[in-house]
């Protein structure tokens, strides 16, 4: 056979206060949490806009670069048949 316990009004206050407290304090920490990621989260915009910007400047850079070698080559050449005349 089964044993039941009969809780007192009492028993059932206390247990609905710890109830209560413990609810209060996940609660709490759930803002705690909602308030970091929030934080994060305008963290992450900054970084994403920075992202952006630096793949932006690379290429750029890569685009510079290239006009760069191609002046190099340019400039190789007329010296090789400046060398070439001049021998």
């Amino acid at each position: 056979m089964k044993k039941t316990k009969d809780f007192s009004a009492r028993d059932v206050g206390v247990l609905l206060e710890s109830m209560k407290s413990d609810i209060s304090i996940i609660a709490e920490q759930n803002g705690d949490i909602m308030k970091k990621l929030e934080d994060h989260d305008k963290r992450f915009d900054t970084h994403a806009e920075m992202i952006v910007k630096v793949a932006s400047d690379v290429v750029v850079l890569k685009d510079d670069v290239e006009i760069i070698k191609e002046d190099v080559k340019i400039i190789k050449h007329d010296l090789k048949r400046k060398v070439d005349i001049a021998v």
